[in-house]
């Protein structure tokens, strides 16, 4: 309650320091009115970026601490429609401290929408940096320890986070994933659903992504325990036996799969599951007519910005019931784009609606927390994943570069 209350004061007393607060994690609304302004910029000539500035004003971005040379390169960008390194090298030469952490993390979705996927990647070193000062400290008040925990998440320091955890018992100790991640707990699952522990505890796992294998796995995942799915659909099955035996031991539904299986009063459901594990209780009381079904705890905590998508929920939670081994197939973080017919959920129809959809699940949150996963021994993967998590976030955002082109011709054709 006194957390609530603090976050919503910050709320309404200061907009730049508010962007770092979870009720702006999901940046893709103002994004989406960033995107407009520019189109409006661009239609009328406005070199000067005249509705652009005007959109940050008003979320509380300090556009002026940025400096012309930034603006410059960045309007370079737009109108000759290909990346400048000005804007990269503009980036990497501010002082930390001119924004607040939030007020990076916005900008850094920004530039993330619109390709400038390095760019990105230098504001989120930004934020970081910039919540480690003494006015950020002393802003954020109460609330700053669960702030400096999704940092160090994001960053990879697990280790740093589980003292935070230890001395603020009272706020941290209750929550599955501090205990798990920065504690490294076992049997946290076993308190949260006694008979999924069971069921997961010590087996082999495979968890099946969205993508076309790249080889074939079908024998490898034969001798597992479980196979589990993302969105599966009885539809589907015959599309899944291209990858496997084809019937999962467990599904994991979002929240818009389960809206869509509502239409059709979930006579799409896999059939012979053991378990189904959804995000929220929305329809739990109708999917347990078909299949014992369990909500995963909330990740949001977790995250220094943008929400988890559905692999990294998946993950989350199993971890939390101890399996003896996971290893995940068809997944490159995306690399690629070739979505198996047996996956429950259509991708974005275009390359922008992919970009956009980054900065609600941040690309480079997933990156992260799958790469931590992988190189601590928490997941096995693939030979493709395996390659994609052995990047440094430098790498990947190139990679990411390289296959995707600067937007900003989409936004206003």
């Amino acid at each position: 309650m006194i957390l609530g209350a603090y976050n919503v004061l910050i709320s309404r007393t200061s907009k730049r320091h508010a962007l770092l607060l979870k009720f702006f994690k999901n940046r893709r609304p103002n994004a989406t009115r960033a995107h407009a302004c520019l189109k409006k910029d661009i239609e009328t000539d406005s070199t000067s970026l005249h509705f652009l500035f005007e959109h940050l004003d008003n979320i509380g971005l300090r556009h002026g601490k940025l400096g012309e040379e930034f603006w410059e390169a960045f309007t370079e960008t737009i109108i000759q429609k290909k990346r400048s390194p000005l804007v990269l090298k503009s980036l990497a030469n501010l002082d930390s401290k001119d924004l607040t952490p939030g007020e990076w993390n916005e900008l850094g979705m920004y530039l993330l929408s619109f390709g400038l996927f390095r760019e990105a990647v230098t504001c989120r070193h930004h934020s970081h940096r910039a919540l480690d000062t003494t006015s950020s400290k002393f802003v954020y008040g109460v609330i700053f320890p669960i702030l400096k925990l999704a940092s160090l998440f994001d960053q990879g320091l697990w280790e740093n986070g589980a003292k935070i955890v230890e001395r603020q018992l009272l706020l941290h100790r209750n929550n599955p994933f501090y205990r798990k991640f920065f504690l490294n707990e076992k049997a946290v699952g076993q308190s949260l659903h006694e008979d999924y522990y069971h069921h997961i505890k010590g087996k082999r796992i495979a968890v099946i992504g969205p993508l076309e294998f790249d080889q074939d796995y079908s024998d490898e995942i034969a001798q597992t325990d479980l196979v589990i799915e993302l969105n599966g659909l009885e539809s589907a099955r015959e599309a899944a036996k291209m990858k496997y035996h084809g019937r999962p031991d467990i599904v994991y539904y979002n929240n818009s799969r389960n809206a869509g299986n509502a239409k059709g009063d979930f006579s799409d459901v896999v059939q012979g599951a053991s378990y189904f594990v959804i995000k929220n209780d929305r329809f739990l009381n109708k999917l347990n007519e078909f299949t014992p079904c369990r909500v995963t705890p909330q990740s949001n905590s977790l995250t220094w910005n943008g929400t988890f998508s559905m692999m990294e929920i998946t993950l989350s939670d199993l971890l939390l019931f101890d399996p003896a081994e996971v290893k995940v197939y068809g997944v490159d973080l995306y690399l690629s784009f070739n979505y198996s017919s047996s996956y429950g959920n259509k991708p974005p129809d275009s390359l922008k609606g992919i970009t956009m959809n980054f900065t609600v699940h941040d690309i480079f949150t997933q990156f992260l927390f799958m790469k931590k996963l992988f190189d601590g021994g928490y997941i096995k993967a693939d030979q493709r994943l395996s390659n994609v998590l052995r990047l440094s976030l430098e790498e990947y955002a190139a990679k990411l570069e390289s296959l995707y082109p600067v937007y900003l011709e989409h936004v206003w054709r």
